[in-house]
């Protein structure tokens, strides 16, 4: 399926006449699944007068899309799962000693509260490109979002890759005879760690329960 971008968000669809719609006002994500739902038909896109201005939500979600080069799916998940997270936090429901975002820009200026949320959210749309839509929706939401604000913080570049590399990277060590009780006790290590970590913060994140 050809892909189709809309940078102005002004789309008129007009239907097959045997589809009894006519002329209607979408906006543009609805507008594209209108388009997915017609494949195969006949249709002729032309520019209104009015623009459908995007809502905030569409907005964002556009913008993870892009930077995270991801799908509609996993780009919803990945900001509702942000979204739930902070919200949790700031409620007191997830532990305590919570990491704050403070992301700059290249230049060194501060990141505003909105630009924040959305790297945020690229962050997470990343782990599941790299680790699958099934990773990131049984990823806990207020773990989800502490990692990213620290991913964020330390300028890292692709969270997704950098966990997929992550386990890559011990599998072969964990799979080579020569390094493979390294490996292990490079695996006891950061469960060690892992511990430490639910006890500063009165959580009980990475275990079987999680």
């Amino acid at each position: 399926m050809r892909k189709v971008y809309c940078t102005d968000f002004r789309v008129l669809v007009t239907f097959p006449r045997d589809s009894g719609n006519g002329f209607i006002k979408r906006s543009f994500f609805e507008t594209i699944q209108t388009l997915q739902g017609f494949a195969g038909q006949r249709l002729s896109l032309s520019a209104l007068s009015v623009p459908l201005l995007p809502q905030p939500h569409e907005r964002l979600l556009a913008a993870v899309m892009d930077e995270a080069q991801t799908d509609f799916s996993i780009a919803s998940i990945a900001v509702e799962k942000i979204r739930q997270g902070a919200e949790s936090i700031a409620a007191g429901m997830h532990g305590r000693n919570h990491v704050k975002a403070s992301f700059e820009h290249y230049d060194g200026t501060p990141m505003s509260p909105e630009e924040a949320l959305a790297h945020q959210c690229v962050h997470a749309a990343s782990i599941g490109k790299s680790l699958g839509q099934e990773f990131l929706l049984k990823a806990p939401a207020p773990l989800l979002e502490q990692f990213s604000a620290v991913a964020g913080n330390r300028n890292v570049a692709d969270s997704g890759a950098m966990l997929a590399g992550l386990l890559h990277g011990f599998m072969i060590a964990f799979a080579t005879r020569e390094t493979e009780e390294r490996a292990l006790k490079a695996m006891l290590e950061v469960a060690r760690i892992c511990d430490e970590a639910n006890n500063i913060r009165g959580t009980s994140f990475g275990q079987a329960s999680e």
